[in-house]
């Protein structure tokens, strides 16, 4: 193998994100927002290991089915229910799965076109969330890039991007896990704060009111809050 390995891929993720305030801090640990906040790392690190899907090896590719017609019959049943319902990222991820059956490891999935097909899906998730995932996906690319073996950015063109500054299981790749854990837990402990903060994390309670139906219950709620106020 010529990759970053999937546990450094993660761990550089998550460090990034806490960086750029989207993880846990001291100030959120007994808050409603932790619950959210770590949900978001978690979003980063499986955004980092999306890329490598296509490979049977991998920390996500084991838990797919390793035949090409299985994935081509979930990329169609998929495909089927994002047309049938109209939902867009049900058929962004169905293609996305139709792919996977014919591709090559480190292809398609990492170009700029996985890119952007995973950025119009993930928008269907709030912004706590989505963000984080393209950031991992990115940094995933990004360090790929770094390796030997390089990645195919404008695929279907065969031009690969390289700049071959690691190697898997070396210093740099052992290094890159190892401080991404640190950093993350320095940032939850307070002990180093982010670069910058991102937008605030949405609490359980506000997310409730970006669901249509939950959304009147608690404008009900709020109004006879207030009625009760005032009496």
């Amino acid at each position: 193998m010529l990759a970053v390995t999937g546990l450094s891929h993660a761990a550089t993720a998550v460090a990034l994100a806490s960086l750029t305030g989207y993880g846990p801090n001291i100030e959120t640990m007994l808050s409603p927002e932790l619950a959210m906040r770590t949900a978001a790392l978690a979003c980063a690190a499986f955004g980092s290991l999306l890329p490598d899907i296509d490979e049977d090896h991998s920390l996500l590719g084991r838990r797919l089915p390793s035949c090409r017609l299985s994935r081509a019959l979930l990329g169609i049943t998929i495909l089927y229910l994002g047309l049938k319902y109209n939902a867009p990222a049900a058929i962004i991820t169905g293609g996305f799965f139709l792919l996977l059956a014919f591709a090559t490891h480190r292809g398609v999935t990492h170009s700029v076109v996985a890119w952007a097909a995973v950025k119009v899906a993930a928008q269907s998730l709030i912004p706590t969330f989505w963000r984080p995932l393209l950031l991992g996906y990115s940094c995933h690319i990004i360090f790929d890039a770094l390796t030997p073996a390089g990645v195919p950015l404008l695929w279907p063109i065969k031009m690969r991007f390289r700049l071959p500054l690691i190697r898997v299981g070396g210093k740099i790749d052992k290094w890159l896990g190892q401080a991404g854990g640190f950093i993350a837990l320095s940032v939850a402990l307070g002990i180093m704060p982010p670069l910058f903060y991102a937008s605030p994390a949405i609490t359980p309670i506000t997310l409730l009111t970006k669901v249509p139906f939950t959304h009147k219950i608690v404008l009900k709620y709020n109004s006879l809050k207030h009625f009760i106020s005032v009496l």
